[in-house]
């Protein structure tokens, strides 16, 4: 789909706060995903580089997160981030928002430094940035429903271990939001 708006994206300041979690809420319907975001945010390892708007007409109409984690696998430590969540104002949906949010989070992920990114998300939306099956790196997660659901990307070759162990997303940081 072409990107058919005058969209500039950006970081997303402290002043973008509250339009960010409405665009949140009324992108999925509910508020479980923008308490999730608050959640991030009052975390330590929060990285707001790593939290990108898309502004039309100076109004925020798109947002992604993604969300520095480390993960266990066979026991060892393997640092990536989850992307979570991407999210467009209904009225500015279909219409390459999204797309632009994640090619530039992935651009901005990669440029400083991370190996890859894991999402729980639209098994036919996100391949067409990169994204595969993370059953491909041994990785299987219960909560995946659809299990294609579960997805990764690596920015470099051995950006994730192979994993022989079930994945589970580091329930701390959800608890209460979902």
């Amino acid at each position: 789909m072409a990107f058919d708006l005058d969209v500039k994206i950006r970081q997303e300041s402290a002043a973008d706060s509250a339009e960010v979690l409405e665009v949140i809420r009324l992108a999925f319907g509910r508020n479980a995903e923008s308490q999730l975001v608050e959640k991030f945010r009052q975390n330590p390892n929060y990285v707001p580089e790593l939290s990108l708007v898309a502004e039309y007409e100076d109004h925020v109409i798109g947002h992604i997160l993604f969300f520095p984690i480390e993960v266990k696998v066979d026991s060892e430590p393997v640092q990536t981030l989850i992307l979570a969540p991407l999210s467009v104002h209904p009225s500015y949906q279909r219409r390459g928002v999204g797309g632009e949010l994640a090619k530039a989070g992935l651009a901005t992920a990669k440029q400083r430094g991370y190996r890859s990114v894991l999402v729980l998300g639209h098994p036919n939306y996100y391949p067409r940035f990169g994204f595969r099956r993370a059953s491909e790196w041994g990785f299987k997660m219960k909560e995946a429903n659809p299990p294609e659901a579960f997805m990764a990307i690596e920015f470099i070759e051995g950006g994730l271990k192979r994993s022989r162990e079930s994945f589970r997303f580091p329930m701390e940081l959800f608890e209460s939001a979902i």
